[in-house]
């Protein structure tokens, strides 16, 4: 159960990762938002559809190996390789400590035009952590797999935050 902090005057605040896709058949535009307290943004990606229950398998993990943390990874490819600069979606689940605490690591940026894509350095991105729980993932999972097959708009990973 997450505490309540001093300085919070009994406030939680909620991070959240909500997931969108706009579905062909075989592929989709993957929509990331992030919230984190201030901290939010946005960043979108072509991806396959499978990729979504690869991630939702790796999700299910228990408990989540430090050396192989459940990843999702969304950008533009050439010759079936990510292309370094053009990296627009990541999310790693890591344990944060040996006393089974999880940390989620959402990296968003921008798909760059006109002078940001000639130039990447001109890009924006959004980097946000929070906590969560093996629960939280568990929920997460299912609704991966639910957006994949269409049957939700959206699949969102939420917590609170003390």
């Amino acid at each position: 159960m997450l505490g309540r902090m001093p300085h919070s005057r009994g406030r939680m605040t909620q991070a959240n990762l909500t997931l969108k896709l706009s579905q062909g058949e075989d592929d989709g535009r993957l929509t990331a938002t992030v919230k984190s307290g201030s901290f939010s943004g946005t960043g979108s990606a072509w991806i396959g559809l499978s990729s979504l229950s690869a991630f939702a398998d790796e999700l299910g993990a228990f408990p989540v190996d430090p050396d192989r943390p459940p990843s999702f990874v969304a950008g533009a490819y050439k010759d079936g390789k990510l292309l370094e600069d053009r990296e627009f979606i990541r999310i790693t689940i890591r344990p944060l400590d040996r006393t089974g605490k999880l940390i989620a690591q959402v990296w968003l940026a921008e798909t760059g035009f006109g002078l940001r894509r000639e130039n990447p350095a001109m890009s924006q991105a959004v980097r946000v952590a929070f906590l969560v729980q093996y629960q939280a993932l568990n929920d997460f999972a299912v609704a991966l797999r639910a957006l994949e097959s269409g049957s939700t708009s959206s699949a969102e990973l939420l917590v609170a935050i003390p």
